[in-house]
């Protein structure tokens, strides 16, 4: 594999010129889907508050915290690398201290993925599209790019990300590593668009693998909790820009249950937010359109039913402006609507204090060894709380009935898995453990937490 595709044109990201390109700084106000209930008002600036940069909680930045104040660590050591160079000495001098070093993000994960007493790595530097072959329809993204800054340079090409989560603050490096996903039944998380990537293993190697180049490895690495090494390069499949036709409304539960099958089957993107307090639904669909005006119609004041029309790069995106901890699994697509049943019936009556939605989407099958989705069409299903709020009771309830219908934890949200019960779940369990073993034999990118994952 060679990351120099022989047509290419670099591309350097300018992230406020993205965010202008995107939204204008005049533009009318974007909307934006808020979790909480439907009589959340919509929000009234253009600012793209939500996932930050993971935080120093100190000046002295002794401690660190994830973004809904969930995960607390003190790292002996942050590094900023601004080059492959870099990364590689920050390895090697993790591997002299005998101490571990993980990549932090954007503090999106709700588990201590990232949190390390040794080395923090914040990829920050090395942030933008490294090339862009329009022809191949694949770019070169360095690993720190968040994925909100792709948007205006892919347009720009004519090219867009096939799928996107409904959250772009990601790096691009902690969304592949996690199967972060958004929801179509033909599509599949943004792991399964990673043709290829470059990475610092545990002994300071720097690592390809493509399709055709180590595809083993590549299969290990498109979903590897970080614990295979620095991810560095990422190549992605693109697609021609397209634009999205976004529909809102609300429905009766029962409404939004007969029709389940039918909407996932009839358009490119289908979810929905079931709210307790109302027992009723927040659907939403979108599709690709010709339109090639931009604009937004309204039938309530809080801006939840309705319908925008506009790039895809600005239509998926949702804004989280409220602090909350989630808990999301995995299921067979069969066994999704039986399962939302059960965790709706929960919500009603032993846990009718909590007012935050359940969130219902679909995902394709995909062939990522540790992927949540890895061999079977799936259904995911994601429920909140507060981040100043206990969430451990209903967590703990609906982890019970998550895991009796065959569902699989997503990595970067709560659970409490460990390796005796997820290895069951995955067929290429082995395999992965494998090749850790192979690229990191000394465990430099493991910490407890991951270590009862994954050993």
């Amino acid at each position: 594999m060679t990351f120099d595709p022989v047509k290419v044109d670099p591309v350097k990201i300018d992230p406020v010129k993205v965010d202008r390109d995107l939204f204008g700084r005049d533009a009318p106000i974007s909307r934006r889907i808020v979790i909480g209930s439907f009589a959340v008002a919509a929000l009234a600036s253009l600012r793209r508050a939500g996932f930050g940069q993971v935080q120093a909680t100190s000046e002295s930045a002794e401690e660190w915290a994830n973004w809904s104040g969930s995960v607390h660590w003190k790292p002996r050591r942050v590094a900023r690398p601004s080059s492959v160079d870099e990364v590689v000495q920050a390895v090697r001098e993790a591997t002299e201290h005998g101490e571990s070093l993980r990549v932090a993000g954007t503090g999106h994960s709700f588990v201590p993925l990232c949190a390390t007493p040794g080395t923090t790595l914040l990829l920050s530097q090395l942030s933008g599209i490294e090339s862009l072959d329009r022809e191949r329809r694949e770019a070169t993204v360095l690993a720190g790019t968040k994925l909100y800054q792709l948007h205006g340079p892919l347009r720009e090409a004519g090219l867009a990300m096939e799928t996107l989560p409904d959250i772009d603050r990601q790096t691009l490096a902690g969304a592949i590593a996690t199967a972060t996903h958004g929801t179509g039944r033909g599509l599949p998380s943004l792991s399964a668009l990673v043709t290829g990537l470059r990475l610092v293993d545990g002994r300071g190697r720097v690592v390809e693998c493509s399709r055709d180049q180590r595809p083993d490895l590549l299969a290990a690495a498109q979903v590897s909790l970080g614990a295979l090494g620095v991810l560095t390069h990422v190549r992605l499949r693109l697609v021609p820009a397209f634009r999205l036709h976004e529909r809102t409304w609300i429905a009766p539960f029962d409404e939004c249950r007969q029709e389940l099958a039918q909407r996932a089957a009839n358009h490119r993107h289908f979810e929905f937010f079931w709210v307790s307090d109302r027992d009723a639904c927040l659907m939403k669909t979108l599709d690709t359109t010709t339109e090639t005006e931009n604009r937004e119609h309204f039938e309530d004041p809080d801006q939840l039913v309705g319908e925008r029309v506009g790039d895809s790069g600005a239509i998926f995106p949702s804004l989280r402006n409220r602090r909350f901890n989630e808990i999301e699994y995995s299921l067979a697509e069969d066994q999704g609507p039986d399962c939302l049943v059960e965790l709706r019936e929960l919500m009603l009556t032993k846990h009718r204090e909590v007012t935050w939605p359940i969130e219902y989407r679909t995902v394709a099958a995909e062939d990522a060894w540790l992927s949540q989705m890895h061999g079977r069409p799936s259904v995911t299903i994601s429920l909140h709380q507060a981040a100043q709020l206990d969430h451990e009771p209903l967590f703990q309830d609906a982890e019970a009935i998550f895991r009796n219908h065959g569902g699989r934890p997503h990595w970067g949200k709560i659970h409490t898995l460990e390796a005796a019960a997820l290895a069951p779940l995955y067929p290429r369990w082995s395999e992965f453990s494998r090749v850790r073993q192979e690229l990191d034999p000394q465990g430099r990118f493991l910490t407890p937490y991951l270590r009862r994952l994954l050993v």
